[in-house]
């Protein structure tokens, strides 16, 4: 008696190999779309953040070694005046970020900060008082609001479709932010003047 067998595997022809090659670009483009450059973009967003927060440390700086508060001494500006100044001279050296309505989105306050109790009292314009150096250590805080754009900015651009893509702040669409810089101030005594 004869035993018939059957070949379970169908034989790959060669048109049928090279399809998987012609879709790897296809696939490698699709990843790269939905995966890398929304990665790449919020990198650009967190390096940008991080220029604004520089740019907030340097207006804090420029407050803490101004001897005055809200007077110009001489040829020293005034802190209210050298902290701003400070931010916007940092900021207008990169791309892609803004402190948006300055000197508005700019504000400078004093913290003073109770040594005993360690309880911090906020002050938006000078001291009421002197300083009082032996209960308190004071400083600048220098907070600023700002845009970072991301690395496209493909708001409102038709998709092959001829749909609008959405708004996704970060990731094609600026991301306003608020980041506060501090530091010391180094002539307290001129803190109400």
């Amino acid at each position: 008696m004869k035993t018939l067998s059957m070949r379970l595997v169908k034989p790959v022809s060669r048109n049928q190999k090279g399809h998987y090659l012609s879709e790897t670009p296809l696939a490698l483009m699709i990843i790269f779309f939905l995966f890398v450059f929304p990665l790449i973009d919020l990198g650009t967003i967190a390096l940008r953040w991080g220029i604004l927060m520089g740019a907030a440390r340097e207006g804090a700086h420029a407050a803490a070694v101004s001897p005055l508060f809200a007077t110009a001494s001489g040829t020293a500006p005034a802190a209210t005046t050298a902290g701003p100044q400070a931010v916007q001279a940092f900021v207008s050296k990169f791309s892609g970020v803004s402190v948006t309505g300055a000197p508005n989105q700019i504000d400078l306050d004093i913290l003073a900060t109770n040594i005993s109790s360690t309880n911090v009292t906020r002050f938006p314009g000078p001291l009421p008082t002197a300083a009082d150096t032996l209960n308190n250590v004071y400083s600048y805080e220098c907070r600023v609001r700002g845009t970072i754009q991301p690395f496209i900015d493909v708001k409102g651009t038709p998709s092959a479709f001829g749909m609008t893509l959405l708004s996704v702040p970060g990731l094609n669409a600026p991301v306003v932010v608020e980041v506060r810089g501090r530091e010391i101030a180094e002539a307290p005594s001129g803190l109400n003047q």
